[in-house]
């Protein structure tokens, strides 16, 4: 009987040491995951910032895949754009985001042809409130006031796993009515079944120039872009640097404008 409980604590105190071996090994994935980013950027770092106008065709071609390389790990929005992360739960403002040619001085924005055509999406409205998606569904002119936030779409999105120097296909596009949908548009990932972070972007779907671009955000990080009345397409795309899987991303807008025609 002694040896049998001997036998017995002996394993219950290998089971407990176990444990926490395998709770470390999965905590180090995220920050070798950013290691790996970290070394690419820095391997990118050796050409990007040379002189692509001096530069051989084979080199130039060089410099502007590593530039494409520092671009898609950066938080940026488009020169004449108005953009930043938030967390939509607390709404704290985790960052501003800088203009392109702050952060770029000299290189070019990205842009990609768009090769997926995908249609263009008309919510229904009046929508759900952005802050309340179990309410009934109210007209805007009772239930929601102009600088509220809206649903535009809430979508399962397979988050792929990000080129580092070509954008993501867009999932949805929508050409933004300033007097429904408004002059402000966010996306973010309300949940990651398998991915750590996602990558969100916005572009002109027209013209395929991106617009802006955040990195890394976890559930509930909005990347948030002011777009003005111009009734712009704008195409949203969501990747990953972490792993690849399902995800829910919604897309919201707000701070329509009075119907003054």
């Amino acid at each position: 009987m002694k040896k049998f409980l001997s036998m017995t604590m002996t394993l219950i105190m290998l089971m407990a040491l176990a444990v926490p071996a395998f709770a470390v090994d999965k905590e180090s994935d995220p920050n070798s995951e950013a290691e790996v980013q970290e070394e690419i950027l820095e391997s990118a770092s050796e050409f990007a910032y040379l002189d692509a106008d001096k530069a051989t065709p084979e080199l130039k071609e060089k410099i502007l895949e590593a530039r494409k390389e520092i671009i898609y790990n950066t938080d940026w929005v488009a020169d004449g754009y108005v953009g930043c992360i938030r967390n939509i739960k607390t709404g704290k403002l985790i960052k501003e985001l800088p203009e392109f040619s702050e952060v770029f001085p000299g290189w070019d924005v990205p842009i990609e042809e768009n090769n997926a055509k995908i249609e263009i999406s008309e919510p229904v409205l009046p929508a759900v409130p952005a802050d309340n998606t179990m309410e009934e569904i109210k007209p805007l002119s009772i239930g929601t006031g102009l600088d509220d936030w809206i649903v535009l779409l809430s979508e399962r999105v397979y988050l792929k796993s990000a080129s580092s120097t070509t954008n993501a296909t867009p999932f949805a596009a929508f050409t933004l009515d300033p007097y429904k949908m408004g002059t402000q548009i966010r996306a973010y990932a309300t949940s990651l079944s398998a991915s750590e972070t996602c990558n969100i972007g916005f572009s002109d779907y027209s013209s395929g120039k991106s617009l802006a671009s955040a990195v890394n955000l976890v559930e509930y990080e909005a990347l948030e872009l002011y777009v003005g009345v111009g009734k712009p397409t704008v195409g949203v795309r969501a990747s990953t640097y972490s792993n690849p899987g399902w995800s829910t991303i919604k897309v919201d807008g707000a701070y329509r404008i009075t119907n003054i025609r």
